[in-house]
């Protein structure tokens, strides 16, 4: 599925270090890259990139050796992709430091990037490094970006559930292979979906279930019900509270300290079903105002309306966009 970007050892060893400065720039960010502060400096620089594009999200896999890259402010202002970078960090370590605090990473570290931050990454010996990075456009996301913005630079916590879920898929696509332009598509909402959970959980700090109080007992019963009614045009804050027999006020409260109330979530989970049909390649054919239909919004001007409220474009920009970033696999 991923297809080689940048081969090191195809350019020569005097020219390498500046081809791999501009094909990282070009694969993910602009960056100030040099060697300072590294060990094995003079020694000759060796790198690759792999890459796949999985419907709205971008994957790459990438080896190097020391550097240290630097994306400043200005380098922002003048090129700025509004993207979510997720890190996994496979061989070797790296320091990076950004406005949130100073962090060293190790195989297995999970670490959020967000493109409108300025950072500094480290590889400071000649050991070989390696990463796992996903790129997702910040729009895309159903969270609040100030909040997002709190947990960039801090790695995940190893004991996390979703963050090892995640690390193993994405391992599990750095290794696939025999995979059709559909399938890739539908990874890739799978992957958005795993991304938006985890920093969901990490915003939300709630207990793990074992622990659920009774509140927490009643609003993951009332998620799961949400989820299974998405289709019904009536579901509304007053239908889910007398499914659940309780108040309208009751129920809102319940959903206090969460980072959507009950509406929005009715309204973000429609919407996520939506964008993952708009995204998939098999329903291409098929009328916006269909797919819309079929999860619960019963008109179309209204579909636009929201979806480009929460995802920064028109339902047909983003399947336009998902149509441009397909790559068939090789």
């Amino acid at each position: 599925m991923l297809h080689t970007v940048f081969d090191g050892d195809s350019v020569p060893a005097a020219d390498r270090f500046d081809a791999w400065r501009e094909a990282s720039a070009q694969a993910l960010l602009p960056t100030l890259m040099d060697q300072v502060g590294c060990d094995g400096a003079h020694d000759e620089f060796r790198a690759g990139l792999r890459a796949a594009g999985l419907g709205p999200v971008q994957l790459a896999d990438l080896t190097y050796g020391p550097l240290r890259a630097r994306r400043t402010p200005r380098l922002i202002r003048a090129s700025d992709p509004e993207h979510y970078l997720l890190s996994l960090i496979r061989d070797g370590s790296q320091g990076y430091a950004a406005v949130t605090g100073d962090a060293t990473l190790h195989p297995g570290d999970l670490l959020l990037h967000d493109t409108t931050q300025p950072f500094t990454a480290h590889v400071p010996d000649a050991a070989r490094y390696a990463s796992t990075i996903i790129q997702i456009p910040r729009a895309l996301v159903p969270l609040p970006a100030d909040r997002v913005r709190d947990l960039v630079g801090i790695p995940v916590p190893g004991h996390d559930p979703l963050g090892a879920l995640l690390r193993q898929f994405l391992i599990g696509l750095t290794t696939a292979h025999d995979l059709t332009l559909a399938d890739a598509v539908r990874l890739g909402t799978v992957l958005l979906d795993l991304f938006t959970a985890l920093v969901a959980r990490l915003l939300d700090d709630t207990p793990a279930p074992a622990q659920a109080t009774h509140r927490e007992a009643l609003l993951l019963r009332i998620r799961q019900y949400v989820e299974h009614h998405l289709e019904d045009q009536e579901m509304t804050p007053a239908s889910v509270a007398a499914a659940h027999h309780i108040s309208v006020r009751h129920l809102h409260s319940v959903f206090e300290g969460q980072t959507t109330g009950v509406a929005g979530t009715i309204r973000i989970r429609r919407l996520e079903r939506c964008r993952r049909e708009l995204a998939d390649p098999a329903l291409v054919e098929e009328e916006v105002r269909a797919i819309a239909a079929r999860w619960g919004f019963a008109r179309a001007t209204d579909f636009s309306r929201a979806f480009r409220r929460e995802y920064g474009m028109s339902p047909r920009e983003f399947r336009k966009l998902c149509a441009g970033r397909r790559h068939p696999a090789p």
